[in-house]
């Protein structure tokens, strides 16, 4: 039938593959890239030491992420790396909500 026609051209387009990781890493590093500038604008702020640290942390652990997500994709998903790959994801969102609350603090 026609649906098995739209899989396939779901996935081929101009030649080139474009599965679930191709839409996966744009959006990887298009969401990196809105964490750097928000890294450059918040570091020439006025934050206090631990937001500050908070801040460096979050670019870190999406430096660490956007590195496990290549190597993952890279070498075909192997166990160890993409195991690593989720617990980078879980730093991640410590990391976010410790500069969430840093920040917050400041406010108040």
């Amino acid at each position: 039938g026609w649906t098995g026609c739209v899989g396939v051209v779901g996935r081929w387009r101009g030649g080139v593959g474009v599965g679930t990781a191709g839409r996966g890493s744009g959006l990887a590093l298009a969401t990196a890239a809105g964490i750097a500038v928000f890294w450059f604008r918040a570091v020439r702020s006025d934050l206090s030491p631990g937001a500050r640290l908070a801040i460096h942390l979050v670019l870190g652990a999406v430096i660490l992420q956007v590195v496990l997500g290549v190597v993952t994709l890279v070498n075909v998903v192997p166990l160890g790396v993409a195991a690593a790959h989720q617990a980078g994801a879980m730093l991640l969102l410590s990391t976010m909500l410790a500069a969430a609350h840093a920040l917050r603090s400041m406010a108040n």
